[in-house]
């Protein structure tokens, strides 16, 4: 079992910590990234969830370069060293009073000390003169070469920015421009915020563009760095997905080198849905894919996308916030809801505390039994604190039928001693509900084989003598089956 009921809270000394990215070592060994207060922090978890205290100091590592640092994305090396992406900042030697913030890189070794090997003693800072300079987002080559990319502020407008670095750190100026890439959309505000690679090296870059109505960014670079006209209309492409106020957080290059872009859609103000787009390899909106190209998806309300992850059989999974709940969608290649997964292609779990958010995801190697492992943070008596969740990805049950779906809500959750669950059926079926733990297996059987009529039912559930601990609730009909996590804390 990972954690506490799943979840594993770090504390960085009662400090404002928030937790930004996630990575797996070889070992199936957990890091997260983030900032204490204005400091790069690292942690490594083992994989139950526990800090691994041979990792840097009992588990933890602090670095304080300028006076207001933040940590954006992570990426492990083959040989698990640690890439670190994000900004820092100084006081201007012209005004005293103004911060400059300058793009940081910051390698580690596996045990979390600075690696020598790399730029000025681990670090990488670069500052071209613009006011705002930060990494978002970064990619290790297959030559070891490391791409990192995100924004710039120059002064009248935003700029994606994306630059090469060799392995010691160095830039690589044979790239782009003297070894950085810069593109300013129409909009005086753009935010770069992923990267990825096509098979034949070609780099897309997605974020937004746009001050009070956004649209999804794309860009696409040929693998010198130069952009790529091939590429929509001249190597960029601005995506409105429900007309209002759309955003890009994540990018996935499927098999085919079609290009998969996830993030969130505005539906009226302040309220959001899943987003996902599929464009084919020249840039054009892949009409085979949802409803031309694009698919929406509402849960509770307010949904925001921070990530995504393409599995192995081709499978698509959305994953962010709905209502303070971790919210997973899965989709299939085709970008039509998995009515396999969860309940109706949607995994939700508890709120996971008060006033926190996600912002990455990771799978973990088979070794973990398929289990996501998503980083944020959360407000933990009066501090926040990065929160891990490990989820499993496993229970994968049931049989697609949309026309006689099976629609299961169970309350309270967290639960602690009985909870209700309440479904509605199309017609007359058998029923059975059990209780099943993360690799499937049945820990309890409440009603078997039932014959119920079509209509609403409640289903009070006893669950005194259960374990603490992550499970689902497995509720199968003669013609699917569906299962909704819930979480035992008495």
């Amino acid at each position: 079992e990972f954690g506490t009921n799943g979840i594993q809270n770090i504390d960085y000394d009662n400090k404002f910590d928030v937790g930004r990215a996630i990575g797996l070592q070889q070992d199936g060994k957990i890091i997260v990234s983030g900032k204490s207060d204005n400091n790069f922090a690292i942690s490594r978890l083992n994989t139950d969830g526990s800090l691994d205290t041979s990792f840097g100091n009992v588990g933890k590592v602090v670095y304080n370069i300028g006076e207001f640092e933040d940590c954006f994305d992570l990426k492990i090396q083959p040989d698990d060293k640690i890439v670190l992406a994000g900004s820092t900042s100084f006081y201007s030697e012209i005004d005293s009073n103004l911060l400059e913030y300058s793009y940081v890189l910051i390698r580690l070794l596996p045990d979390g000390a600075l690696d020598p090997s790399f730029g000025n003693n681990g670090i990488v800072i670069k500052d071209f003169g613009d006011y705002y300079q930060i990494f978002r987002t970064l990619s290790i080559l297959e030559n070891g070469q490391i791409l990192a990319a995100g924004d710039a502020d120059r002064g009248s407008s935003d700029a994606f920015v994306a630059m090469r670095f060799n392995e010691n750190g160095s830039i690589d100026t044979s790239f782009a421009n003297g070894g950085m890439f810069q593109y300013s959309f129409p909009s005086i505000s753009s935010s770069c915020r992923a990267v990825d690679i096509q098979s034949d090296g070609k780099i897309v870059l997605a974020g937004s563009s746009g001050f009070f109505s956004k649209q999804m960014a794309i860009i696409r670079l040929l693998p010198d760095g130069s952009i790529d006209p091939s590429f929509s209309t001249e190597g960029s492409l601005l995506i409105s997905v429900l007309g209002n106020s759309d955003e890009a957080y994540s990018i996935n290059i499927q098999e085919n080198d079609k290009i998969l872009i996830a993030g969130h859609a505005m539906v009226e103000q302040g309220d959001f849905d899943f987003a996902l787009v599929r464009l084919n390899t020249n840039g054009t909106l892949d009409n085979s894919f949802g409803i031309e190209g694009k698919t929406t998806k509402a849960i509770f309300g307010h949904e925001i996308c921070y990530t995504s992850i393409l599995q192995t059989n081709g499978n698509i999974l959305l994953i962010g916030t709905s209502q303070g709940k971790i919210a997973i969608v899965r989709y299939d290649q085709n970008g039509q809801l998995d009515h396999n997964f969860g309940m109706d292609g949607i995994l939700t779990s508890a709120s996971i505390q008060n006033e926190g958010d996600v912002f990455n995801a990771q799978k973990s190697i088979a070794s973990l039994k398929k289990t996501i492992f998503i980083c944020g943070y959360g407000k933990v008596n009066t501090a926040f604190d990065f929160i891990v969740l490990g989820i499993s990805s496993s229970l994968e049950l049931g049989i697609v039928d949309q026309n006689k779906s099976v629609l299961g809500m169970i309350y309270p959750n967290p639960i602690r001693s009985e909870a209700t669950l309440n479904f509605e059926l199309l017609k007359a079926q058998a029923v059975s509900i059990s209780l099943v733990d993360p690799s499937g297996n049945i820990i309890q059987r409440f009603i078997q084989n039932k014959r119920m009529n079509p209509g609403s039912h409640s289903v009070l559930l006893d669950c005194a003598d259960i374990p603490n601990g992550a499970y689902f609730i497995q509720l199968k009909t003669e013609s699917r089956s569906q299962a909704i996590q819930i979480f035992k804390n008495d």
